[in-house]
């Protein structure tokens, strides 16, 4: 709260005093103090807001999930990156209201999704954890609440950490990871490979899933990517591919074993109602794959 309380009045003089503190502060450093004094209220009044990239077995070609992502989108400043406004949120103590927030939002799309569609009984939705989430130890009873009234079996609630949450407040973060195991959610490892090494810790973690950076892909490093699916095949880890962007890089990874994928190739994150509009397209036919030009979908071309 203190840093809350300094922001704030920091914020009201960049208000009241524009000329003489503007002049001692970067253009991007009066944005910043700007966007961190309106992101309570931004959290307070829902202007946090999901759009949702689908998860895609290249095997079936069927969607089988769907991670939400947030975004803010500020009156004068337009769209907000959530590398900007996420350490914001962490940095000022905001980030559980707004995590909360994502996890209700997510879990009441996904549970009208499973309504509007009950041919995808097994349709899931990814949501982020901050490190500061994983060291509430209340986390898994608030959890339990939004799966009871969102009425979502807790396996189709996937929660992406990344492996520096692994190492900061590692004791705590076990103990609320195994609460979550408990509790039925999945647990996803996020972007593997990148920034810390969580290889000989991963046997004892209460993990189901990894998911590979888009860096590999990006740069072409199959000879790892290969190296991580053998390695969640001896462990008895799914694994999802992130940011396929190319039928050749889709056609790479396919040749290596890899089933589940998302990324450019399949769909940009889109807003609910294009997201349920692709859901309504796949249950109206065989599923298709959704392709970026020239063979995107019209739901995916309206909402790019």
């Amino acid at each position: 709260m203190a840093n809350l309380d300094r922001l704030t009045r920091l914020a009201n003089a960049v208000e009241e005093q524009p000329r003489a503190l503007t002049s001692s502060l970067s253009a991007e450093q009066v944005r910043l103090v700007r966007l961190q004094y309106a992101l309570p209220q931004a959290i307070d009044q829902q202007e946090i807001y999901l759009v949702y990239q689908p998860i895609v077995c290249v095997r079936t070609d069927a969607i089988v999930g769907f991670e939400a992502l947030a975004r803010w989108r500020h009156p004068t400043y337009g769209e907000i990156s959530p590398t900007v406004f996420i350490p914001l949120a962490e940095e000022n103590g905001l980030i559980h209201s707004l995590g909360k927030q994502v996890i209700t939002s997510a879990c009441r799309q996904l549970s009208q999704w499973r309504r509007a569609f009950p041919q995808q009984p097994s349709l899931s939705v990814s949501v982020n954890l901050s490190v500061f989430q994983l060291g509430q130890l209340d986390l898994a009873d608030h959890l339990e609440q939004v799966l009871d009234t969102s009425q979502i079996e807790p396996q189709r609630l996937k929660l992406e950490i990344t492996e520096s949450a692994l190492i900061e407040n590692s004791k705590v973060v076990e103990i609320v990871l195994q609460k979550l195991r408990n509790l039925g959610v999945q647990l996803h490892l996020d972007d593997f490979g990148v920034g810390y090494s969580a290889l000989s810790r991963l046997p004892s973690l209460p993990l189901d899933a990894l998911k590979i950076d888009r860096s590999f892909v990006a740069n072409g490093n199959w000879e790892i990517c290969e190296v991580i699916r053998l390695l969640t095949d001896k462990l008895g880890l799914n694994v999802i591919v992130e940011g396929v962007e190319t039928p050749t890089e889709l056609e790479i990874l396919q040749s290596l074993g890899f089933q589940h994928m998302q990324g450019y190739f399949f769909s940009r994150p889109l807003p609910a109602a294009a997201a349920t509009a692709l859901l309504a397209n796949a249950c109206a036919s065989s599923p298709q794959r959704p392709t970026l030009p020239g063979g995107m979908s019209a739901e995916i071309a309206l909402a790019s």
